[in-house]
């Protein structure tokens, strides 16, 4: 059968009204993904994603060698409103990423490509995010604020570069919860990831665009990847697989392998020599025929500053996920930035990048690079303070609606050292934030004054950081402690204002529970004032009762405090608005008081008369038994159902389909305590509350 239009004025009219609406629906979708590269925090809720293997493959099967097959299916949760086409409910082709954490973790990350029946790429804007088929579920198992990449991306972003966009999600893979998760870009080329001009598999256009990462040389072995060597040879990169001293290794981002000539391998190769030559020359500051001819200066101070404020070791020895770029037409480029997961978070007073980083070691003895470097240091430094507010936003979404906790009740890393981590090492996620960003300002304070004589301008628009050497004592009232400001390298003796009182050392013993906040002055110079310390005494929250009838009434938990009497704010997945439904709902009462802190999490259920929530039939067919149970529990008429089970505080410790209408579960790996058995089945549910002796 033919196409079939509507004829006559009537068919135009229609067709007109057909084709504005299309391109208003494109203009509003050109338009979300122009605010979504310019806007830091967009997102609001932690969307669920389900990924279920093909052919009944387990999750270990997945390898970071050939993709499989799965389909997978974002819902929106907690919280999170993304329209259809934001979504995804289809197939996919999946395989592990990442090195060390693809080796040292249980929690591996993902690379994913969306694809049709066909098993043809699909490009969809996932999240609002510009549409694209190549994505990343990243897994941020080393950092536990999940935030030092998102940080990192969102100050590139805002000083006018590409960097990787994305937003977190729950991760459930055949049925099983596998934690917080980021769903993100990769690097690679197009007009809305890394462009640098499409030059196509001709090889006519040798001075088209490349992207080239350096890597060390058993990786991109490893991953078959063609590379070549620098044109002279770096000492003390402290590689672990090749002798010293030894070369600089690049492969190919784009173009790849199949579709690169010998020709563009040999210009590229080339290009990096020549540079080589002229940075290493004697003439090398001369602004026309010294390295500046071959690269954009702007992008190497700001690799540079971005570095050296990460101070991980991959980028302060330029080892690894150290990218490159020659756009088309224009000089090469030292971006873009990648991989901060294990960043922020050694020691303070090692200016790593400027001693040890080929390249930048010798751009530093150019008087007017590091003039460039000061001077950018200042423009920096509301960026920096805008971008630290805005990972505050998102840790504070991440809580509100219990990811982090259901996270870590997986995968119990809090207080344990995973990664090069300088003790002590913090035992709560709040301490976690609190050393990110006490390390940002502190760290970046040390290197905008560091030899840099306009070190007036740069403190006088910077709050210092109060460093807790323990990150966590003074959250259980431990007195006295020391607190340390950040460490400055002048020549000028800083002095340090504690509350009004000045004082010649850095260190300072709280002896008593109050507000704490400190100044520098160096000089005639002074510093704006740093964030408030609170130092409060801890006091007991507890929630008196946790579950409820459903009447059509709104619930309200009853909360008590020791001592008595204290303000406690009280949220319900997140709002503050007491629920109605039925259903389970992760309730958090925190001691709102300038003297006291406390908190309590729990999980609170409204249930229908009989604990049904469902239709009749299915009420009366379900059996979850024996209860308490100890060992192996059973659940019966049920089948077709999906199960979730959730602890005390409201995380999900098992979840699975149903397929048969008797199922003995084996959760003897339970801990004792109390569980609730929440059965849903066509958009209802039935809860019941399990005790394991």
């Amino acid at each position: 059968m033919g196409r079939r239009f509507i004829s006559g004025s009537a068919g135009i009219c229609y067709n007109v009204v057909i084709i504005m609406a299309l391109m208003l629906f494109l203009a509003s979708f050109a338009m979300q993904a122009q605010v979504m590269n310019n806007t830091a925090f967009a997102h609001q809720g932690i969307p669920r994603v389900d990924i279920q293997l093909h052919n009944n493959k387990r999750i270990t099967d997945i390898k970071k060698g050939a993709k499989i097959f799965a389909d997978m299916r974002i819902e929106n949760a907690n919280g999170s409103q993304y329209i259809f086409y934001e979504r995804y409910n289809g197939m996919i082709r999946i395989n592990g990423r990442g090195n060390s954490s693809w080796n040292g973790s249980d929690k591996k990350s993902y690379s994913v490509d969306l694809v049709n029946n066909a098993d043809k790429k699909i490009n969809v804007p996932l999240l609002g995010m510009p549409a694209d088929a190549d994505w990343i579920l990243y897994a941020s198992y080393f950092d536990k604020t999940f935030l030092r990449n998102y940080f990192t991306y969102d100050l590139l972003r805002s000083m006018g570069y590409w960097a990787q966009r994305g937003w977190f999600v729950e991760l459930y893979v055949n049925g099983e919860y596998r934690g917080l998760y980021e769903l993100c870009e990769n690097i690679k080329q197009g007009k809305n990831r890394v462009d640098v001009k499409d030059i196509g598999n001709t090889g006519i256009e040798l001075t088209g665009g490349y992207i080239i990462e350096q890597d060390y040389p058993g990786r991109l072995k490893n991953e078959g990847s063609q590379y070549f060597t620098s044109s002279r040879q770096y000492e003390g990169r402290y590689y672990y697989d090749v002798p010293q001293p030894d070369y600089l290794y690049f492969g190919f981002n784009y173009p790849k392998d199949a579709d690169r000539t010998v020709a563009q391998t040999e210009y590229i190769r080339n290009y990096i020599a020549d540079f080589e030559t002229a940075l290493y020359g004697s003439n090398f500051a001369d602004p026309d025929e010294g390295y500046r001819k071959y690269v954009d200066v702007q992008s190497f101070v700001d690799w540079y500053i971005i570095s050296e404020l990460a101070a991980d070791w991959d980028h302060s020895y330029f080892l690894s996920s150290c990218y490159l770029t020659k756009p088309q037409g224009e000089k090469m480029k030292m971006n873009p930035l990648w991989d901060f997961d294990v960043g922020y978070k050694t020691s303070v007073n090692s200016m790593l990048v400027r001693n040890n980083a080929p390249w930048i070691k010798r751009m530093f003895e150019d008087l007017s690079f590091r003039q460039l470097v000061f001077d950018r240091c200042v423009e920096l430094i509301p960026l920096i303070e805008s971008s630290l507010s805005h990972i505050e936003d998102v840790a504070a979404e991440l809580n509100r609606y219990g990811a982090v906790d259901r996270n870590f009740e997986k995968w119990k890393i809090l207080g344990a050292a995973i990664w090069a981590e300088s003790p002590p090492i913090p035992e709560t996620y709040d301490g976690e934030l609190r050393r990110l960003t006490q390390w940002i300002r502190q760290r970046y304070l040390y290197i905008a004054t560091f030899e840099n004589e306009q070190y007036c301008e740069v403190l006088k628009r910077m709050k210092p950081a109060i460093r807790i050497p323990n990150q966590d004592v003074y959250d259980n009232g431990e007195l006295p402690m020391t607190v340390e400001s950040s460490s400055l390298r002048t020549g000028i003796t800083p002095f340090y204002v504690w509350n009004g009182v000045r004082q010649e050392a850095r260190q300072y013993n709280i002896t008593e529970y109050g507000a704490y906040s400190l100044v520098i002055r160096m000089g005639t110079c002074e510093s704006l004032p740093s964030d408030v310390l609170y130092v409060k005494k801890v006091a007991t929250v507890t929630i008196l009762e946790d579950e409820f009838k459903y009447d059509g009434t709104p619930k309200t938990v009853t909360v008590s405090t020791a001592p008595s009497f204290l303000p406690v704010r009280v949220t319900y997945n997140g709002k503050t608005d007491p629920p109605v439904d039925p259903g389970t709902y992760r309730v958090v009462a925190e001691i709102d008081d300038a003297t006291y802190k406390g908190k309590q999490v729990c999980s609170m259920n409204i249930i229908r008369e009989g604990f049904t929530t469902v239709e009749d039939s299915f009420a009366s067919n379900l059996n979850v038994y024996p209860n308490p149970f100890s060992g192996e529990i059973r659940i019966a008429g049920a089948e077709g159902c999906t199960l979730q089970v959730f602890n005390a505080i409201g995380a999900v410790v098992h979840a699975q389909k149903i397929t048969a209408p008797d199922v003995n579960l084996g959760l003897e790996r339970l801990p004792s305590g109390l569980y609730f058995f929440r059965v849903e089945k066509n958009g209802k549910m039935k809860t019941v509350k399990i005790t394991k002796n």
